[in-house]
């Protein structure tokens, strides 16, 4: 086991959370083994029915089905390397299939609650505000306070305004962010690199932070998020800075990190931002587990459409009721920028946020959509970056036609 482990971490580069969560399946499912004298140790022995019954188990201990597909994929991801190492001559977890799971839509805060929240926060960060550096001593242990507040709050507006995982914002380092350029980069899961925006607050709050964060932190310290003993910022601490900030708010439900990344992608869906943008951004693997994750917010958006084709059609009095209803305040007053028609080959782009251009070009190659994105801070800089990429991409293209007729 510690030996996939080793190679999951240096050859996949999967975070520590995961390998500690490998780790952890993989213990369980020995210990279940042990009950029936196998193991592990020696894995030619488990057949189909081992996996069956372990997943029956599970399932009759109360386990969610989304925790019983983890432990299963941990299992194949196991038998998949004894099978690439040629430990084993068959591979018998590969038959077995994960749980379906339950058809649940993830937490997401309104737009008052969220905004709620985030004054809660900033009200929290007043004191932090002001600070100029010239303070005496003996005013120190009161600075230091108002610095935790001044991180609490850029961290909430991180992880809303930008949709980070969390464990993508506490591996942050301060290098990582340069809160005037409007984004940041990110190293997500399976430790691929991508740039997500900076909300107009976030960078505000982003310069606030790092303007007091040495009254946390000390000198050596690379962690963009300390806690109070100038260490980087877990999990759980972060987990306990936004329920007590919810609990300042008067906000009744519970809250975690990742409700507010759910935030984040809601409301983007709910203001014109498409699938795919939105997939990006967020750092999710394809589109589609974007729209399986929040089809409920799309299926909302069909029936807002279809709302809109009546009362354009009919005139009805439901479509005045609809117009009557309050509507909900966007996040921002951002416009994405939706361009003109451009050539055929010559690639589009669009604006993202008020700092950040995303150029795309997506020929297609032997029947296959082949698409890659440039990103700018000016419209005129991703001008220039899909061109160069646009070059680039043809002649990769040329090459690989060339290369069947040269062998």
């Amino acid at each position: 086991v510690e030996q996939f482990l080793t190679w999951m971490n240096d050859q996949k580069g999967f975070s520590p959370a995961t390998i500690s969560a490998y780790r952890t399946d993989l213990l369980q499912f020995e210990e279940w083994l042990h009950r029936d004298q196998h193991s592990l140790a020696r894995p030619g022995e488990l057949e189909k029915y081992h996996f069956q019954d372990y997943s029956a188990h599970l399932f009759h201990e109360g386990q969610a089905r989304s925790s019983i597909g983890r432990k299963l994929s941990a299992l194949r991801s196991l038998f998949r390397y004894l099978m690439k190492m040629k430990k084993i001559d068959k591979n018998p977890a590969k038959l077995v299939r994960n749980p379906k799971r339950e058809l649940r839509h993830p937490t997401a805060l309104n737009v008052d609650q969220m905004f709620t929240l985030l004054d809660e926060a900033s009200v929290e960060s007043g004191g932090a505000a002001g600070f100029d550096g010239s303070r005496q001593a003996e005013q120190a242990v009161t600075d230091r306070e108002h610095a935790g507040h001044t991180r609490d709050l850029a961290l909430a507006e991180l992880l809303y305004g930008s949709g980070l995982r969390i464990s993508e914002a506490l591996d942050l380092d301060v290098d990582d962010v340069d809160p005037a350029s409007g984004f940041i980069r990110v190293m997500g899961k399976g430790s691929k690199e991508r740039i997500a925006p900076l909300s107009d607050t976030s960078v505000r709050a982003l310069f606030l932070w790092l303007r007091v964060r040495a009254l946390i932190a000390p000198p050596a310290e690379k962690a963009l998020f300390v806690g109070n003993r100038g260490k980087r910022l877990n999990r759980r601490q972060a987990a306990r800075i936004l329920d007590e900030i919810r609990k300042s708010a008067g906000l009744p439900q519970h809250l975690s990190p990742h409700t507010l990344r759910h935030t984040f992608a809601t409301a983007s869906l709910e203001h014109g931002m498409d699938v795919k943008t939105l997939s990006t951004i967020i750092g999710h693997v394809s589109s589609s587990t974007t729209l399986n994750i929040y089809a409920h917010v799309t299926s909302e958006m069909q029936r807002t459409a279809a709302a809109k084709i009546d009362r354009g059609i009919a005139k009805s009095e439901a479509a005045q009721e609809v117009d009557a209803a309050p509507r909900i305040p966007p996040p921002s007053t951002f416009q994405p920028y939706k361009g003109q028609r451009r050539k055929p080959g010559t690639g589009c782009i669009s604006q993202i946020n008020d700092h950040l251009w995303e150029g795309r070009y997506s020929p297609t190659v032997s029947g296959k959509c082949v698409a890659r994105n440039v990103y700018a801070c000016t419209e005129e800089e991703c001008e220039k970056k899909l061109a160069q990429l646009i070059r680039e991409m043809k002649q990769e293209i040329v090459a690989m036609k060339a290369h069947p007729k040269a062998g």
